[in-house]
C-alpha cells in the first residue's frame, strides 16, 4: 500500500457528471444500457416537454445495491465482469444533470437534484416522513434535502419490480420528436442485439441490420451513403459516434465491449479489439469491390493505397482493371510492369499521341500519387519500370508534333495574324515572344521559356474567327505563366492572371481585352 494516494474532490465529480453528457438522449442510452446490465428485457420510455420516464422490468436497486452503484461513482476491480455495458459505472450521472431524478426500485426511492439544495415533489409512497433527508411534510408533499451532491434515500410502502425513474427536466425540450428519433438512432440495434423490448413513446424501436459479414468480433452491416461517407460504430449495439476508417459507408455492431472514452463518443487507440475490427473491415471491403463489375476512381485509387501499405493484397489484384490512360483505356498492374510510366490529363491529344509513338503508358493524373507510391513500395514487381516527368514525355515522344516554324516560312494572311496577336497581347501587357508552329493536336501552347506558339493553320482561319477566338485563346494560354504542353487546368492563379488580361490590369497593359478586340474588328492593327 503506498504511502501517500490521489483523491478526488467534490467538484471534480460534479464535473464529471455535467460534463460527460452532450445531450438528453445520450442520457437516456445510458439508462437503457444500465437496465441490460441490470438484466431487464423490456423498457419503456416517456418523453414529453418537462418531463421523461424510463421504467424497466431488470432486477432493480437493494439497499447494497444503491450504495454500490448508485451512490458511488466509477468501477471497482471486479464489478464488471458480468456487466454488458457498465465499463465505467458512471452512466447515471448523465441522467441526473438534465432534471430533478426520482428513482423508484424495489421499496426504495432516491431522489436527486443537482441544481437544487432541496425539492419539493409529491411521493405517496412515502408514509415514514421521519427521515433526515425530509425536510417537511405537507401530506403526500415532500420537500426533500438535495444540497450539494447529496441524495434524499426514502424507504417506500410499495415494491416496484425493475426500476422506475422520472426525470422533471430543468429545461423544457423544443422538439420532442427530434428527441426521440435521436434516442431511437442511438439505441438501434440493441434490441436486436440484446433480445430485448424497447418502446418510446408508444413506439417499438427494433431495427434489423442487413449484414454484409460477420467475425468473432463484430457484424458489418449495410450503410447509407456515398464512397468515403464515414462509418457509424455500435457498441455492443449502442451507438458510439461515426469514423473514417475506409472507404464503403457500413454499420459495424461490435459483439464486445470496446474501451470506449467516458463520454462513449470514441475508442481509445490502444484498443487491440477495434483494431482487429477495423483490419477486418478492410478485409470486408475488399471482397465487396471483388464482387464488383465496374469500380469507380475511388475505389481503384483506395484499393492501390491499400496494395502499397500491404504487400498481401498485390497477388488478389495485380491481374485486375485498376487504372486507365488518358485515352480512358483500362490497365492492370501487371500490364505497367517493365513499361515506362508518365501521367496526363484525360483526353489530351499530346498524351495520345506520345502513347502512340512509343512505349510510355500516360496514365489519367488522377492516379498519379498512389501510382507514384506503389512503384516505389514495390521494387521486385517494377524493377524495371521508369516513372517519367510529362514534360520529358512531351520532349522526347511527342516532339515532332510541337515544332517551332520560320516566320519566312508562313504565308502573307498567316505572317499578318501573327504580327496581329502579337500587338494585342502586346497592349494585354504580356511580354514573352510570340511564334509560329506547327502541331497536330493543340492551337496553342507554351514551352518553358515563356515562348507562346501558334499553329500555323489555326493563324489561317478567318477574320471573325480570328479576331475572337484565335486572340480569345492566344489570351487564355498566356495567362498559365509556364509550361502548357502537357495540359492545362484551370488553377486560382491562372484565374487571376487571365482576369488581369481581361482586364487590362497587367504590367505595361495598354488597354483591356473588349479594346483590344474592338481594334482589331477596326483594323487598328493591319
Amino acid at each position: 500500500m503506498p504511502t501517500n494516494q490521489f483523491k478526488a474532490t467534490q467538484g471534480l465529480l460534479n464535473d464529471t457528471m455535467r460534463k460527460q453528457s452532450g445531450v438528453l438522449e445520450k442520457a437516456l442510452l445510458e439508462a437503457v444500457m444500465n437496465g441490460v446490465d441490470a438484466g431487464a428485457s423490456n423498457f419503456d420510455v416517456t418523453v414529453e416537454s418537462n418531463l421523461v420516464t424510463i421504467s424497466d422490468d431488470g432486477g432493480g436497486l437493494s439497499e447494497s445495491d444503491i450504495k454500490q452503484y448508485f451512490e458511488q461513482f466509477g468501477k471497482k476491480d471486479d464489478d464488471i465482469e458480468d456487466k454488458e455495458f457498465g465499463k465505467f459505472r458512471m452512466g447515471r450521472g448523465q441522467i441526473f444533470n438534465f432534471g430533478t431524478n426520482i428513482w423508484r426500485s424495489q421499496d426504495n426511492i432516491m431522489v436527486v437534484s443537482l441544481d437544487d439544495d432541496q425539492v419539493t415533489a409529491s411521493i405517496p409512497e412515502v408514509q415514514d416522513t421521519d427521515d433526515p433527508s425530509v425536510l417537511d411534510a405537507d401530506g403526500d408533499v415532500l420537500t426533500l434535502d438535495t444540497e450539494g451532491l447529496s441524495y434524499a434515500w426514502l424507504k417506500s410502502d410499495e415494491n416496484v419490480q425493475g426500476t422506475n425513474i422520472e426525470i422533471a427536466l430543468y429545461e423544457t425540450l423544443e422538439d420532442v420528436e427530434e428527441t426521440v428519433n435521436e434516442f431511437k438512432n442511438l439505441v438501434k440495434y440493441i434490441p436486436w442485439l440484446h433480445d430485448v423490448s424497447i418502446t418510446v413513446n408508444d413506439q417499438e424501436v427494433y431495427n434489423e441490420p442487413s449484414v454484409i459479414a460477420e467475425t468473432d468480433l463484430a457484424y458489418y452491416c449495410e450503410g447509407k451513403g456515398g464512397f468515403y461517407t464515414r462509418t457509424k460504430l455500435y457498441n455492443k449495439g449502442a451507438y458510439v459516434n461515426s469514423f473514417s476508417i475506409g472507404p464503403e459507408s457500413m454499420q459495424i455492431i461490435s459483439k464486445i465491449d470496446l474501451d470506449v472514452t467516458l463520454d462513449r463518443t470514441g475508442v481509445l487507440d490502444n484498443d487491440e479489439n477495434w483494431r482487429k475490427i477495423k483490419d477486418n473491415y478492410e478485409r470486408v471491403v475488399v471482397d465487396r469491390l471483388r464482387q464488383s463489375d465496374e469500380l469507380d476512381t475511388d475505389e481503384q485509387k483506395w484499393l492501390i493505397n491499400l496494395m502499397t501499405e500491404d504487400m498481401t493484397y498485390v497477388d488478389e489484384f495485380k491481374g485486375e482493371p485498376l487504372v486507365e490512360d488518358v485515352n480512358g483505356d483500362s490497365y492492370a498492374v501487371n500490364d505497367l510492369t517493365g513499361s515506362p510510366i508518365s501521367f496526363g490529363r484525360k483526353g489530351d491529344k499530346v498524351a495520345a499521341q506520345a502513347m502512340r509513338q512509343s512505349d510510355t503508358v500516360v496514365l489519367d493524373n488522377t492516379y498519379e500519387d498512389p501510382v507514384r507510391d506503389f512503384v516505389q513500395a514495390t521494387q521486385e514487381l517494377f524493377s524495371s519500370t521508369d516513372v517519367k516527368d510529362y514534360a520529358s514525355v512531351v520532349e522526347e515522344d511527342a516532339t515532332w508534333e510541337m515544332s517551332e516554324l520560320s516566320v519566312d516560312s508562313l504565308s502573307k494572311k498567316r505572317r499578318s495574324n501573327l504580327e496581329k496577336v502579337r500587338s494585342v497581347l502586346d497592349d494585354l501587357g504580356f511580354s514573352g515572344d510570340i511564334k509560329p508552329g506547327n502541331s497536330k493536336h493543340q492551337d496553342v501552347w507554351m514551352d518553358d521559356s515563356d515562348t507562346l506558339y501558334l499553329d500555323r493553320n489555326f493563324l489561317n482561319s478567318k477574320k471573325s474567327v480570328f479576331a475572337t477566338e484565335v486572340v480569345f485563346e492566344a489570351i487564355r494560354i498566356a495567362a498559365y505563366d509556364g509550361d502548357t504542353r502537357g495540359g492545362t487546368d484551370e488553377s486560382m492563379s491562372w484565374r487571376r492572371n487571365f482576369k488581369k488580361y481581361m482586364q487590362g490590369d497587367k504590367i505595361m497593359a495598354d488597354c483591356d481585352y473588349p479594346t483590344a478586340q474592338q481594334r482589331l474588328m477596326n483594323g487598328y492593327y493591319d
